[in-house]
């Protein structure tokens, strides 16, 4: 079967207080999605979990206590993403949530490549973020729904973000894409929705070549058009189909991205729209998968 896996670790900073100073002082609060689209039975299933900082509930550290090389441990109650050795090339995730679980163990393919300006992406004029990723990873494992269980492969992709804000004034939500093409490019790209629909100036994307090389595209390197709308039952309309448009180094590149299944919308803390897709050429090939972030509807 075709399966699309999202796992999202989100950590935000509580209020300034007085520190307490032992191991049970919590100044964060952690917070995990985790999504599988069977394309097969036509359903998409997500859970979440939420917690405080805590050692034996939530956090982030690399460990090295009696370790040659230490190595990134993450845990949201229960669910975890380990590395396996230094940095990020090698990495296990494990979560389960009735009705699914997933044990799957990720290596890099490429190596990191970072966003905007040297890894500071800009999303507006007192706005920023950190941001880089790993556009292609291969994903074994396996992966249980419904008391079936599957041994899976493909492959995967990793973002590392962390940012002064989620929006600057006069934005109301992003389109966001991460695609891997069949033929080992990779491209991520967004935009920025602003009151009145003007295009924001902010908009941006990276274009990966199949050695690894990157070219920055800027707002006027492409442009992301709605092709059709899905309605859920609280009346939102979704664009789950898109033509994006760009310059790449080899000329430039139409690309059709339709969602996989129409409802993959992840409705927890905050309602957002998140997705397996799949990209298509001018002539309506299939050239590769990739995933859909869309929030801000409503």
């Amino acid at each position: 079967g075709r399966f699309g896996v999202q796992f999202t670790l989100f950590r935000q900073a509580l209020a300034p207080r007085a520190l307490v100073g032992g191991p049970w002082d919590a100044h964060q609060i952690y917070l995990g999605h985790l999504a599988v689209t069977d394309v097969a039975a036509g359903r998409h299933v997500h859970a979440e979990r939420l917690s405080r900082g805590h050692p034996r509930l939530a956090g982030a550290r690399v460990v090295s206590s009696g370790e040659t090389v230490p190595r990134l441990l993450a845990v949201v109650d229960g669910w975890r993403l380990e590395g396996q050795g230094a940095g990020l090339e090698r990495l296990v995730i494990e979560a389960a949530a009735a009705p699914m679980s997933v044990a799957l163990s990720l290596e890099a393919v490429k190596p990191i490549v970072l966003q905007g300006d040297r890894g500071l992406s800009a999303k507006g004029p007192n706005q920023a973020s950190y941001y880089y990723s790993l556009p292609r990873l291969a994903v074994a494992g396996r992966l249980e729904i419904d008391g079936r269980s599957h041994e899976v492969t493909g492959t995967a992709w990793l973002d590392r973000e962390w940012s002064t804000s989620v929006l600057s004034q006069g934005q109301r939500g992003w389109d966001w894409f991460g695609l891997q093409l069949d033929d080992g490019t990779e491209l991520m790209a967004f935009q920025l929705r602003r009151d009145g629909g003007l295009r924001d100036p902010y908009d941006q994307g990276l274009w990966v070549g199949v050695d690894g090389d990157t070219v920055q595209l800027r707002t006027q390197d492409f442009t992301m058009t709605p092709l059709r709308h899905w309605r859920d039952e609280q009346g939102v309309d979704w664009p789950v189909a898109w033509r994006i448009s760009l310059m790449t180094p080899s000329g430039p590149r139409e690309l059709t991205v339709e969602a996989a299944l129409d409802d993959q919308r992840m409705e927890t803390l905050f309602t957002y729209w998140e997705g397996l897709v799949t990209v298509r050429d001018e002539a309506g090939e299939d050239i590769g998968t990739g995933y859909m972030e869309l929030t801000g509807y409503e």
